[in-house]
């Protein structure tokens, strides 16, 4: 009886596919196209947040956005974003809870400049880091939300309450 012996793994790869390629793009900034595909998806959002007719995408991409800055903000890229990150959230909160009662998402002219500036920050985040830091980035942005942490700004179904009453 002879022993076990181990079978190698051989990977199949995509015809075409260049793994050094791969890993060279990873380590690389994000390209340029993709950093203008992103921003436009952020200002357009500001946009419709400016001239009053956002919709639930426009919250939703804000939030995001929010919720990326602040991780990486959190993680070293960029610590200054923090408390702007913080007067984002209040701004995007407010707005949740006016849609809640009133159906309309909108905001108010201070508003709109602290989420300017969260775009503008988010994006200087955004070229500092490699594409495969961003990857896993949103990766554990998704699973944040998605698990309802506290740490992360999602949408609520009812107003957000602003804290312990003063009794």
């Amino acid at each position: 009886m002879s022993r076990k012996k181990t079978k190698r793994r051989v990977y199949t790869t995509a015809p075409g596919f260049n793994p050094v390629q791969y890993a060279i793009e990873g380590a690389a900034p994000l390209p340029a196209d993709s950093l203008a595909k992103l921003r436009l998806l952020d200002l357009g959002s500001l946009d419709s947040f400016a001239r009053g007719c956002a919709s639930m995408q426009d919250l939703t991409n804000l939030m995001v956005a929010l919720n990326c800055s602040e991780l990486l903000a959190r993680e070293g890229v960029g610590p200054e974003a923090l408390p702007i990150c913080d007067a984002a959230e209040q701004v995007l909160t407010a707005a949740n809870d006016r849609r809640i009662a009133t159906g309309a998402i909108g905001t108010d002219e201070a508003g709109i400049d602290a989420l300017r500036e969260l775009c503008a920050i988010y994006d200087v985040q955004r070229q500092c880091i490699t594409r495969s830091r961003y990857e896993k980035l949103l990766k554990r942005v998704e699973a944040i939300m998605r698990s309802g942490s506290p740490r992360a700004v999602t949408l609520q179904q009812t107003p957000s309450s602003p804290g312990p009453s003063p009794a």
